[in-house]
């Protein structure tokens, strides 16, 4: 369970076994609700909850040295968010700016320069969601708009968000997981 600590440590694994800490303390502050990513031969973290909301973007090739590409993201400060890669840029979909639950859409190339694909996507704002690409779509699927979520969603380009379904076998569920495997998609707890 969590503990209450928000940490920035780096850790890596070849075998899910054996651990080591890259780096106790990254250059980034300890987080929670943030996202990670692969892009451009680099890790990213993105975003996250450190007793403020962050908007903040940071790589790095070794997990060691982290860059700070932009301390403040075009987007608002969020936890609770996701990222993927799709064409060739990284996004951010969603999250919860401590105010209301979001539903806009972000994308880069860099990780400095953030260009607002939408506002308001087709989805309700919402957090705790999970998102995926799969089939050439973004797909979001569940979370909290105020109540938990079974819903799915997918897009092929970041503005057009169309339903595939309102309400999905799963419950209702928010901070759940999803990945693609044996070519499906799974969402877990």
């Amino acid at each position: 369970g969590y503990d209450g600590a928000r940490r920035n440590d780096v850790w890596s694994s070849g075998d899910g076994v054996t651990w080591t800490q890259v780096i106790p303390a990254a250059a980034f502050s300890g987080r929670n609700g943030h996202t990670s990513l692969a892009f451009n031969s680099k890790m990213w973290v993105i975003g996250g909850f450190d007793g403020i909301r962050r908007n903040d973007v940071w790589s790095s090739a070794d997990g060691v040295t982290w860059t700070q590409d932009t301390p403040a993201a075009a987007f608002s400060g969020r936890n609770g968010h996701t990222s993927l890669v799709f064409n060739s840029q990284m996004w951010v979909i969603g999250g919860y700016d401590g105010a209301t639950s979001l539903n806009d859409v972000w994308s880069s190339t860099d990780g400095v320069t953030w260009t607002q694909t939408t506002p308001s996507a087709g989805f309700s704002a919402r957090d705790g969601h999970t998102s995926l690409v799969f089939n050439s779509q973004m797909w979001v699927i569940g979370g909290n708009d105020g109540a938990f979520r079974n819903d799915v969603w997918s897009s092929g380009d970041g503005v057009t968000w169309t339903p595939a379904t309102p309400a999905a076998a799963f419950s209702a569920r928010m901070n759940h997981t999803s990945l693609i495997f044996n070519s499906e998609m799974w969402v877990i707890g």
